[in-house]
């Protein structure tokens, strides 16, 4: 808490104003709002999935889809039946636990609903995605799975931020490792150097 990683991933979503240059695949980012961002296939999953993450009482597919409902629509109509089909589809290869597609999300664990959210930037196509604390609430089975996910992302080209205070996951999980201390950066670690005594030091030193 406190680190500024949650400032640093909205501001990189285009969210809240930042300081100095954001730069998406080596071209400078001129006005960083959301829509210019989601553009540019950033996609964002708050550290508060149920306060801003989902709509609660919408359904699976519904919360999936409605990043882009460019592929669920025609003419400008959203079509519940394309909303389905394509939400079976992320259901599955997301591995999410649902009765339905139209059940409320709500029902689901926690876990299945952070996977449904992460499924929801992977319907728009994005492929820089900062995830914040996305392993929060959720049980050992679903970690493992959403670190799955997110090699497999990366093993497609993705670029993964993923954000965590569960700093023994890092290793786990990250091909580098920035620590963050009162807003600023205090380490950056990658191959053999990514191991918790020195995530620890640069997180916690004075």
């Amino acid at each position: 808490m406190g680190s500024g990683r949650t400032e640093l991933l909205r501001a990189l979503a285009g969210f809240t104003p930042a300081r100095g240059v954001i730069e998406v695949e080596g071209t400078e980012v001129v006005r960083p709002t959301p829509h210019a961002m989601r553009r540019l296939g950033v996609g964002i999953t708050p550290e508060d999935r149920k306060g801003e993450g989902v709509v609660p009482l919408l359904g699976v597919s519904e919360n999936m889809v409605m990043s882009w409902f460019g592929g669920a629509s025609r003419a400008g109509t959203v079509l519940p039946s394309r909303v389905s089909s394509l939400g079976r589809a992320l259901i599955e290869r997301l591995s999410i636990k649902t009765a339905a597609p139209d059940t409320p999300i709500v029902n689901l664990s926690g876990g299945n609903q952070q996977k449904a959210v992460i499924g929801r930037w992977l319907h728009a196509g994005s492929r820089i995605l900062l995830l914040d604390e996305p392993t929060r609430g959720v049980d050992v089975e679903a970690k493992a799975q959403i670190y799955g996910i997110v090699r497999e992302l990366a093993q497609q080209g993705a670029a993964v931020l993923f954000v965590s205070s569960e700093l023994e996951e890092l290793p786990l999980v990250c091909d580098r490792v920035l620590a963050l201390r009162g807003g600023r950066l205090e380490g950056e670690f990658s191959g053999d150097d990514i191991t918790l005594d020195n995530i620890m030091a640069a997180a916690m030193a004075a």
